[in-house]
């Protein structure tokens, strides 16, 4: 069979939905937390038009007098916002942007939400996942307030949420899945404890999950294939080959990973780019900039 004819990534419809993403413009928080995707997309097709000192100046409003940053304006700081905030900031790389983060008032959020196991709650109250660790090494990473003491405990508490399949879930005990799992392995990367996790049985569940009639990736076993997981789970196997490379593993190539490539570029471009601009996650009618 002949295999389908390759398709570019067009930019033009893609900088318009960016600009304006239509449908999600009304919801603060979605506003907020696209901000750092919209920016990703526009660097990558070097067209950043927005102002960067308007961005800042947002991100700015939505920084809590006690640290971190809230999902809008005068609303609580959570992680996954502040995570997005951070990201934004640094992707813009002004010395404006540098100095909207107060980063002591960062830290001392950061330990608020540190438990006693290692882990991290998302915001005073919330919930403990994996998603809540990875975002607070990134952003401690970023600003270079990592602390020893901070991270205690953080390491083993990840490989704990590691199961039998090889994947990591949201806590111990739970189902593997692909967001969970990049958010692990990359937070133990960060902490430089990779070592912790057993590498050879993660590099084997998500070999598993590329499909082979789709070419895209699942999130789960035995789940429907999401252009998302392009991401989270190809992600994963540079960080992989980098991690058993490292460990004296030289069978694995440095720059070529352990999946089909071609296969998931032809799903990307193929069946996930919208006519009008922006990527689905898989055949749909609306895109959104997370994709």
């Amino acid at each position: 069979m002949k295999p389908p004819e390759s398709r570019p990534l067009t930019a033009a419809p893609w900088s318009q939905l960016v600009l304006a993403p239509g449908r999600q413009a009304g919801a603060l928080c979605w506003r907020f937390e696209g901000q750092v995707w919209v920016n990703c997309a526009q660097v990558f097709f070097d067209q950043l038009r927005l102002s960067p000192s308007s961005v800042c100046q947002f991100l700015s409003r939505c920084q809590s007098p006690s640290g971190g940053f809230g999902g809008g304006p005068g609303q609580h700081p959570h992680l996954a916002p502040t995570y997005a905030a951070v990201s934004a900031l640094c992707i813009i790389g002004t010395e404006e942007a540098f100095n909207v983060i107060n980063r002591e008032k960062l830290l001392e959020y950061l330990y608020s939400l540190k438990q006693p196991d290692g882990s991290f709650i998302m915001h005073v109250g919330g919930e403990v996942d994996v998603r809540s660790a990875y975002c607070a090494a990134s952003v401690a990473s970023l600003t270079n307030i990592i602390t020893p003491t901070l991270f205690a405990g953080t390491a083993q508490w990840i490989a704990r949420c590691q199961n039998w399949e090889g994947g990591i879930g949201g806590v111990p005990g739970m189902e593997a899945h692909g967001g969970y799992t990049f958010c692990g392995l990359a937070a133990l990367v960060i902490l430089k404890q990779e070592d912790s996790l057993n590498l050879k049985c993660l590099l084997h569940w998500v070999t598993s999950r590329q499909m082979r009639f789709e070419g895209g990736f699942q999130g789960r076993c035995n789940k429907l294939v999401d252009g998302c997981y392009s991401f989270w789970q190809a992600g994963l196997l540079p960080l992989l080959h980098r991690a058993l490379h490292a460990k004296g593993d030289s069978a694995l190539s440095m720059t070529h990973w352990m999946f089909d490539q071609q296969a998931l570029q032809e799903y990307i471009l193929l069946c996930c780019q919208c006519p009008a601009g922006g990527l689905l996650d898989k055949p749909a009618p609306w895109p959104e900039p997370a994709r």
